[in-house]
């Protein structure tokens, strides 16, 4: 029997209706007719499409479907049920009606326009871009779908293609506030920094109430160091929108930038107040924390992001400087290494698990040599050009040699270069600084007298950077910071200069098939080291390095040991440098000399929690809190006048500590190890000529203590002969260290 139909009449009638969008009359009629005709699917789909042209959206879900049931191979039908579908955010289920649809009429444009949008809003981007392009292969003028099919590319990475999208809806439409905004989003990513702001401040003309260009454009500013104009845009968003979370965010790193840490801790606080649940915000307010030494909120305030992003390799990353900064090295090598496994070529985070290894002393110099190498591999491979001609002058009378300096603020490096540079012969060398940092203070604010050129290149990508360096005709290009923060280490992959140095700053290999040198001394890298670098060895011939004489009037005093009836062992390193066999080594000691204390401060010490972690640690080992002294801060000459003897960590040695031990006449035991890190401590020992004061293993180290700690005649006097020493020996001879320096310059360069 078949289903009674409505005349050609009735239809031609409803049409002519909703053709003159009289939908009230429409929809009236398209009532009776499905009152008339309830199995008839026509009067349904008109019933739907009425509803949803007056807006009620959800009312018109159920002639749409009873329409597509009615109509199967009616593709208009399974259309409209998906746009439908769309607009209540049933997006799966949008997509199979615009599936349906299209198998019934394949070359339906709009069809395959509105599945690309409901793939796009589900983030399936390779499946929206097939639509987008099924759409243009159609239609090659359909300027929505090059529009979206740039945002699809951009998403996926594919930025030159996103680019040429944009650029062709723009040469239709250059009225299009939004193609701009994200044509200099695509162009920005790519680096092409000045087309970018171009394109930002276009948006901007064409609408000035656009928070996301505003946003944007503040984050292409900070990138160049133009922090004070990227400031003013995310104020100018939150005019517009005082509740827009991700201008606040942008704004906190604007601050941070500047130094102003408080007012960027304001920022991310506000951000999380409008959006509890923005990740970033919890992520930057913990380097804020981190910046602060505030270790434990920092760590909270990264789990708190990842508790939101779970998969968030830089927050992983952060977590791991963390850990490491409170000398929990296996925590933070599973971080840096949960970082890589999340994004295999994130750089930062493998010279961060490089830098932590340093310090860790579990792995051997084999196997962190393979993991630098690695690092070396996937800088290497970012670098499409190198450079083999160089422009400084081969044969020179003076050699022009460049400092990469990274985080010089209160910093040994610092400190060291202002004594050294002043010695330099000015008619043999001439040096250029390039510093990384943006920070500044009393020490960064007077360096740049001291140098030929100082050119910053914070701000400048590596290519930049690179071709900057270049540009100058530097002979040989000195990298101060290693794996350490804001090192700029994928610009020496470019080769800038004919030779590159490893130096001074991170006592390790580079990684970089690109470093020619590292420069050591006998003593902390002796020539069978030369296995234990991608570098080849350089040798100075006393120390890679040398020392001020500390500042300050405190005076040696007698040793402490006579009036407090025993002895006070003491360390004065960053938590990073003590690790779980540092803390069984000082328990042994302890145990071995059990009229004796032990005084440790450090700024992490501050912290109540912090104490009591450290206080079950040696608890664990049989020490009790009594026999512990713990102090907050930095420890300052005052302090050497309360100790004994000082015990240095490993494998990661003490450097200006034990200098002002030295200086005020306290006695250093190292322990001297298989690596660069771990004999610095034995090299400067060598150079005042306290070779009895280097262990060589756990054991020699705790029977060393306990002989020292027995001779309280022999460390009354050692504390008034070791100022003298130490003013007599290599260590602060600066002079002398500048020529044998200026002398490694010239053979290194005519090698």
């Amino acid at each position: 029997m078949n289903t009674p139909e409505p005349s050609q009449a009735d239809i031609d009638e409803l049409l002519t209706l909703f053709a003159q969008d009289n939908y009230s009359a429409t929809k009236i009629r398209a009532g009776e007719l499905i009152a008339r005709f309830p199995d008839h699917g026509f009067g349904w789909k008109v019933l739907g499409v009425v509803l949803r042209q007056q807006g009620q959206i959800t009312a018109s879900l159920v002639p749409m479907q009873k329409a597509a049931e009615l109509l199967p191979d009616d593709a208009e039908a399974h259309s409209n049920l998906g746009v439908t579908l769309m607009n209540q955010g049933r997006l799966s289920e949008a997509v199979i009606s615009y599936r349906h649809a299209l198998a019934l009429n394949p070359d339906t444009v709009d069809v395959h326009h509105h599945l690309g949008l409901t793939l796009m809003t589900l983030g399936h981007w390779a499946k929206a871009e097939l639509s987008y392009r099924r759409v243009l292969e159609l239609n090659p003028d359909y300027p929505d779908a090059h529009y979206n099919l740039g945002h699809v590319l951009q998403q996926q990475g594919q930025l030159p293609e996103a680019e040429a999208c944009y650029r062709r809806v723009l040469a239709a439409h250059p009225e299009l506030s939004d193609a701009h905004s994200n044509l200099a989003c695509v162009l920005q990513w790519q680096g092409q920094h000045t087309e970018a702001e171009q394109h930002y401040q276009q948006a901007l003309a064409l609408n000035p109430q656009d928070v996301k260009a505003y946003s944007n454009l503040g984050m292409l500013l900070q990138a160049q160091g133009r922090l004070t104009e990227a400031r003013d845009c995310y104020q100018c968003a939150l005019e517009i929108n005082p509740q827009f979370a991700e201008a606040y965010n942008n704004l906190g790193l604007s601050l941070q930038g500047q130094g102003r840490l408080a007012k960027a801790e304001a920022a991310y606080r506000r951000a999380l107040a409008i959006n509890p649940n923005n990740a970033e915000a919890h992520n930057n307010l913990g380097i804020i924390f981190q910046q602060h030494a505030q270790l434990l909120d920092a760590l909270a305030s990264y789990q708190r992001a990842l508790a939101l992003k779970p998969n968030d390799a830089q927050v992983h990353n952060n977590l791991g400087a963390v850990y490491q900064e409170l000398g929990r090295m296996a925590q933070a090598e599973a971080s840096f290494r949960r970082a890589l496994a999340i994004n295999p070529d994130y750089t930062e985070a493998r010279s961060n698990l490089l830098l932590a290894m340093t310090y860790h002393g579990a792995h051997s110099p084999a196997e962190y040599l393979a993991e630098a190498v690695l690092y070396g591999q996937q800088i290497q491979h970012k670098v499409e050009s190198p450079f083999t001609t160089w422009h400084c002058n081969p044969c020179p009378e003076r050699l022009r040699i460049g400092l990469v300096l990274g985080d010089l603020h209160h910093h040994e490096v610092g400190q060291f270069l202002t004594q050294l540079l002043p010695e330099l012969d000015s008619s043999s060398v001439e040096v250029y600084a390039y510093p990384t940092h943006p920070h500044t203070d009393e020490l960064t604010l007077t360096l740049p007298s001291l140098f030929s050129v100082w050119q910053s290149l914070l701000g400048l990508s590596d290519t930049a950077a690179a071709r900057l360096i270049h540009a100058d005709g530097i002979h040989i290009l000195f990298d101060l910071s290693g794996h350490h923060n804001y090192n700029r280490l994928p610009v020496f992959a470019y080769k800038p200069a004919p030779v590159q140095v490893n130096w001074l700053g991170f006592l390790a290999s580079s990684g970089l098939a690109a470093m020619d040198y590292v420069l050591g001394d006998p003593y902390a890298t002796p020539s069978d080291d030369d296995d234990i670098f991608s570098e080849s060895l350089w040798q100075l011939p006393d120390t890679y390095r040398c020392f001020s004489v500390p500042e300050g009037a405190e005076s040696v005093n007698p040793l402490p040991a006579l009036a407090n009836h025993q002895i006070t062992f003491a360390n004065f390193n960053a938590p990073s440098h003590i690790n779980e066999a540092v803390l069984a080594v000082w328990a042994r000691i302890l145990h071995a000399v059990p009229q004796s204390q032990l005084l440790l401060k450090n700024q992490q010490l501050n912290n109540a929690t912090a104490c009591q972690n450290l206080c079950q640690q040696f608890a664990e080992q049989g020490i009790l809190p009594e026999r512990l002294l713990l102090e907050g801060d930095t420890a300052s000459l005052a302090d050497y006048q309360r100790v004994d003897i000082i015990l240095d960590t490993f494998p990661y040695n003490g450097a200006s500590s034990s200098i002002q031990a030295l200086w005020m006449g306290v006695p250093v035991l190292t322990l001297s190890g298989d690596r660069f890190t771990a004999r610095r401590g034995a090299s400067m020992l060598a150079n005042v000529e306290l070779n009895d004061w280097i262990a060589f293993d756990d054991d020699d180290m705790v029977a060393k203590s306990m002989n020292f700690a027995a001779d309280t005649d022999y460390l009354m006097t050692l504390r008034t002969t070791l100022r003298p020493q130490l003013l007599a020996s290599p260590l602060v001879d600066t002079i002398s260290f500048a020529r044998h320096f200026e002398a490694a310059l010239w053979s290194m360069y005519q090698s």
